[in-house]
């Protein structure tokens, strides 16, 4: 798909996605130093900005995250403090298939499932229980 292409029913799957997982303060941290990390990212409407963490020097060395930014830019800041600050996560590249064209997984399935029921009935022992009692 070529990206002048427009198409409402076949939009693309998401092509760039992070997934921050931790935020650890570093070793060289102040003492009793409070650190705020905010983050930047598109939102529906606007751009939104949002603490995700507070860090207190000497006392809390790491917190954990599970966010999910779907959609390019995402900018981290540290608005308070002297840091530093270590960001944990995944960013993964999308391989750009069209959302929607799963009509190949679908057939596959269906053979499978055709498969796995002729070997049910060709199978001797389909149909044989064994019921064990132990008094």
């Amino acid at each position: 798909m070529k990206s002048g292409d427009t198409n409402e029913s076949q939009a693309m799957r998401g092509e760039h996605t992070l997934l921050v997982k931790q935020v650890v303060l570093g070793a060289d941290a102040k003492e009793g130093e409070i650190n705020v990390i905010e983050v930047e990212a598109m939102g529906y409407r606007s751009d939104v900005k949002h603490p995700i963490a507070v860090m207190k020097g000497g006392q809390q060395s790491q917190a954990v995250l599970d966010l999910l930014f779907p959609d390019p830019p995402v900018t981290f800041h540290l608005v308070k403090g002297s840091g530093p600050i270590h960001l944990l996560g995944n960013h993964t590249v999308g391989t750009g298939e069209l959302v929607g064209d799963d009509d190949e997984d679908e057939d596959l399935e269906d053979e499978l499932d055709e498969e796995d029921i002729e070997d049910l009935e060709d199978s001797p022992e389909r149909n044989n229980v064994s019921i064990f009692n132990s008094k």
